[in-house]
């Protein structure tokens, strides 16, 4: 289920210590999708560890990120996991770690993206793009 894999890659061992505020995580208890848990897993924690690297903060961006996590109907059998921050931004020079995550999640059919967001409330948001089951 989709729920238990976001729900335990935001209470992962991993972010003991870091500092990062999950506003609400909306995920429907009934969704699965066809991708590995693990490496949905992965490509989850890879994006808080991007809200939580201050390299990735926007400038003037001060005090604790605020995280969010919900899903939208992508249409047909498609769902975006959708993961929301009020405290980073592009970099005009990208690494390559969505780019990595989306080949690795690719088989399943799956892609991860990120950019900026039209918001007041959000700066930038993580997509994902799976599979139902």
């Amino acid at each position: 289920m989709l729920a238990d894999v976001v729900n335990s890659a935001v209470q992962d061992e991993e972010w003991k210590g870091s500092s990062f505020e999950v506003g609400d995580v909306t995920i429907d208890e009934a969704i699965s999708v066809f991708c590995d848990k693990n490496l949905l897993a992965g490509a989850i924690r890879h994006s808080i560890d991007n809200i939580v690297d201050p390299r990735h903060r926007a400038p003037n961006a001060y005090g604790i990120p605020r995280l969010h996590i919900s899903t939208m109907q992508s249409g047909g059998h498609s769902i975006l996991l959708v993961i929301s921050n009020d405290k980073t931004k592009p970099k005009p020079d990208p690494g390559f770690g969505l780019q990595e995550w989306s080949r690795r999640l690719r088989p399943f059919g799956a892609t991860i993206a990120g950019g900026v967001v039209d918001s007041t409330e959000w700066s930038y948001q993580a997509t994902i793009n799976l599979t139902r089951w």
